[in-house]
């Protein structure tokens, strides 16, 4: 019987997220430097030029911008417009693709016509910078699967706004950067997330990543980009850091929730990074802890069919609307006057009314853990939290309370007034921690969600029992294909999506061949 053979050196797909003001290039150029050292050849994708390749907005490409601030906006702007002509978030990763499919065709010409970008290159990355929205990244799943790996890029905030307002200064030839930090304010507040719900949101899309590097300094990111490497290519001997073991356990609490919003997990940890308690948000049972699927009785909220928070935001709106007309106030002509209209028309999006957080009957992850460790008589003094989600302000008190020192969170939660109401008791995203302080920093290292694929043991010794030695320049992918199946898929949606795209944004011959 013929043995089924994996592809050699099967392609791989990384797209980099990261907000405005970060260095990406650096990124890619570490990145490449260390797919080098596995024998990978590197092929860099600019989202953003790929606008250039379509009629609407070729002249992005030949306009000569007064400064970098406007080539920027100029860009979001396009990417928002196609997307909003389009309907949907994915169609820049759908440019992306077909780009990939055009490279193929260039490092092919040896292929018949009808055959060239529809075989794999062997050994090769292609790098897609950057993503903005996390349709984008859901797209490249579903077309490349394991082979497509998302690197988010962590920079502090003040250190992208310092960064940004010296390119735009630069750009003007200028050396005075403070003038600019407005514009890179405006930039980067466009960046984390548009009003348009199909705009740029970093903040949607850097918590999708399957990496989470840290690039305040060349020498962390090197160091955390050459050891994913290694990990992606099977080294035998890289092992989780105590910040991915502890976000792990809060992943997994995560996944226990039946919560009608979001699945929310916490772990805390001591100094020597063993777990002491975890929690995840969930309504509370009586007696203690939380609800085990199969009890009975249940009272979670999805068996009693309501979201109690969303129902007391209506009743809440519904009474102050009551007072208004009471009192003689008419809606405009052509408004709703009722609550139930006015929430579903979205025209109280981004008020504080809508992020109401008093009312909902689950406990929340972070309360759950520390109400864990004091049921068991566990002092969390001193100890380190790990959260899938920042913080609410309502568990920030208890977090300060608790002795928490160190929080590492993965998702931002823009209703939470943390930052705000405990400037004086907490930092977030600092360069130093303080010792009067509760340090709030995000998470850097492999994701959760693909914990238990990167640090699954592969061979580690050899028939005699000695160390295996991983030699980088032999180092095959932990990803084994042996079909190259998402070539259909690739060309399925070239095929099907692309021709639209280039319907509504009278489009080009460039990317009309790649979509054969």
């Amino acid at each position: 019987m013929n043995q089924l053979l994996a592809l050699s050196g099967p392609e791989l797909v990384f797209g980099l997220v990261g907000a405005v003001g970060s260095d990406l290039g650096a990124v890619t150029r570490t990145l490449t430097a260390e797919l080098e050292r596995v024998r990978y050849r590197v092929e860099e994708i600019h989202v953003s030029s790929l606008l250039h390749q379509l009629d609407s907005y070729a002249h992005l490409g030949r306009r000569a911008f007064a400064s970098e601030f406007d080539r920027i906006r100029e860009h979001m702007k396009g990417g928002t417009d196609l997307r909003n002509r389009m309907g949907t978030g994915e169609v820049m990763a759908v440019l992306a693709i077909s780009a990939i499919r055009q490279r193929r065709i260039l490092r092919q010409p040896h292929l018949p016509q009808d055959e060239a970008g529809k075989q794999p290159l062997e050994r090769t990355a292609f790098v897609i910078r950057s993503l903005k929205h996390p349709d984008e990244i859901q797209m490249l799943r579903y077309v490349y699967g394991g082979a497509f790996n998302v690197i988010s890029t962590y920079m502090p905030r003040r250190d992208r706004v310092e960064e940004l307002a010296a390119t735009i200064a630069e750009s003007r030839g200028e050396t005075y950067t403070d003038r600019f930090r407005a514009q890179a304010e405006e930039l980067i507040q466009i960046d984390e997330q548009e009003q348009n719900k199909l705009g740029q949101s970093v903040r949607d899309s850097f918590p999708c990543g399957d990496f989470f590097v840290d690039a305040r300094s060349s020498e962390r990111l090197q160091a955390g980009l050459a050891r994913y490497v290694r990990l992606l290519f099977g080294h035998p001997f890289e092992t989780p850091t105590r910040d991915e073991f502890a976000m792990f356990h809060a992943y997994a609490a995560a996944l226990r929730s039946a919560d009608l919003g979001r699945q929310v997990g916490v772990a805390v940890t001591n100094q020597d990074g063993s777990i002491l308690a975890v929690g995840c948000n969930d309504v509370p049972k009586v007696g203690g802890g939380l609800y085990w699927s199969g009890e009975s009785p249940d009272h979670r909220d999805f068996v009693k069919g309501v979201d109690s928070t969303s129902r007391f935001k209506r009743q809440l709106l519904a009474q102050a609307l009551a007072r208004l007309r009471d009192a003689g106030w008419r809606p405009p002509d052509n408004s709703p006057g009722d609550a139930d209209s006015l929430l579903a028309a979205g025209m109280l999006n981004g008020t504080q009314i809508q992020n109401l957080l008093e009312f909902g009957r689950s406990v929340h992850a972070e309360m759950s853990a520390l109400s864990e460790a004091a049921h068991r008589g566990i002092a969390v003094e001193h100890a380190s939290m790990y959260t899938t989600t920042f913080p609410c302000h309502l568990c920030a008190r208890h977090i300060i309370s608790a002795g928490i020192r160190r929080v590492v969170y993965i998702e931002p939660y823009p209703k939470s007034l943390a930052r705000e109401l405990y400037e004086d008791m907490i930092d977030v995203d600092p360069c130093v921690a303080r010792p009067d302080r509760v340090t709030f920093e995000p998470f850097v290292g492999v994701a959760p969600s693909i914990y238990t694929e990167m640090f699954r043991a592969t061979d580690r010794k050899d028939s005699r029992g000695n160390a295996i030695a991983w030699i980088d320049g032999k180092a095959q992918p932990r990803l084994k294909r042996f079909v190259a199946s998402y070539l259909l898929i690739e060309g399925g949606v070239l095929g099907n999506v692309l021709p639209v795209i280039l319907a509504r944004s009278a489009g080009s011959r460039v990317l009309e061949e790649t979509s054969i």
